[in-house]
């Protein structure tokens, strides 16, 4: 097989809108540094890339120093960030605690609690003077909203004291992990296994609704509607972190003025991308035969063309679904010439099946 050549890469970077800034491509695993169509600079090799690997930084999965300076007052109510630069999770940086002492830690550290060292040292000296008033007390300090339920304490470190945390939620915790590591209500936190209900009751509460009927954990895939009708699949604990309809979130750049080039680009590039991660996720659907993917071998064919889809004002999601992607050999792509291999009605047919049966898995 030829080798790829730097244009090559770059205009297939450039076709979902991003920009790639290195100058040399070395092979699949070649680490490239791209910039996203909002701005953030990110590496990542060239074999994710072209299966649909989009911004780290847009889909939530890596941190950026404000996102961090965001998420710290969840972790420990009163701390604050004063670093202006991260790199990643052993970055060291610069915190202040909610009594002022300024402290060195890395963000994979303070994720697993740990806080201010002179706070921690002057505790020391007390936790054997603890009382049940002095617990009450510190709990409101140190959590507004949070109440001690429980009316006595033992000295013993591994005592379970029972709270309620300021959504309701009543639960149990050891008074010493509740103060220095910052472990609070586990509800809140996603830390405790969520019932369907809840789920349901959350993504509703976001004017989503929840079309999954089980719910294992977190990270297990939900499907889902948004408030404007489009499905798609997403895991709990990404849509907590703001993780909403990737349809609505790329759809809103399309003007749909069908006489513009350069909207049918911008269709063009959202159906792409939109492609590449459905061959990712539904892979064996749509290449059994596990066809090697490339320029001169396969290619991933629309059945129902793109061009049409655009032309009819088909949802972009919808042209990219499983069931309108196949593998043709590269000859046979070429020579199909913007031709649909089906009719827009058949289109239609097979998509509302493909969905129902997303909706019984």
């Amino acid at each position: 097989m030829k080798k790829l050549t730097i244009e090559y890469v770059r205009g297939k970077v450039e076709e979902i809108g991003y920009e790639l800034l290195s100058e040399e491509y070395n092979g699949a695993n070649t680490k490239l540094k791209v910039k996203c169509d909002k701005g953030h600079i990110y590496t990542v090799i060239w074999s994710r890339f072209r299966k649909g690997a989009i911004c780290g930084y847009c889909s939530g999965r890596l941190k950026t120093i404000e996102g961090i300076k965001k998420l710290v007052p969840q972790h420990a109510p009163g701390y604050e960030v004063l670093s202006d630069v991260y790199i990643n999770s052993h970055t060291k940086l610069k915190f202040k605690c909610d009594k002022g002492h300024e402290f060195l830690c890395c963000w994979g550290n303070f994720k697993q609690g740990n806080r201010c060292s002179v706070c921690a040292n002057s505790k020391k000296g007390a936790t054997s003077r603890l009382t049940i008033s002095y617990i009450r007390q510190k709990v409101k300090e140190l959590a507004p909203g949070f109440e001690l339920l429980s009316t006595e304490y033992s000295s013993n470190k591994k005592t379970k004291l029972k709270f309620r945390c300021d959504k309701g939620h009543v639960y149990k915790s050891c008074w010493a992990g509740f103060y220095s590591t910052g472990n609070r209500c586990p509800i809140c936190s996603g830390k405790q296994k969520h019932t369907i209900a809840f789920v349901k009751e959350k993504i509703e509460e976001a004017g989503y609704s929840l079309l999954s009927k089980k719910y294992k954990n977190t990270r297990s895939k939900l499907l889902l509607k948004c408030d404007k009708g489009h499905v798609y699949k997403v895991c709990f604990c990404s849509f907590q972190n703001g993780a909403r309809c990737l349809v609505c979130h790329h759809i809103s750049h399309i003007v749909h003025d069908e006489t513009s080039m350069h909207n049918l680009h911008s269709y063009k590039i959202y159906v792409n991308r939109l492609s590449n991660v459905n061959f990712t996720t539904y892979y064996y659907l749509i290449n059994p035969y596990k066809l090697k993917r490339s320029f001169t071998e396969h290619h991933l064919d629309h059945i129902y063309t793109v061009i049409d889809g655009f032309n009819n004002g088909i949802l972009p999601q919808i042209i990219a679904s499983p069931i309108n992607l196949q593998m043709l050999t590269a000859h046979d792509n070429m020579t199909k010439n913007g031709r649909s291999d089906m009719t827009k009605e058949e289109l239609f047919e097979k998509y509302n099946e493909f969905i129902k049966g997303e909706q019984n898995e």
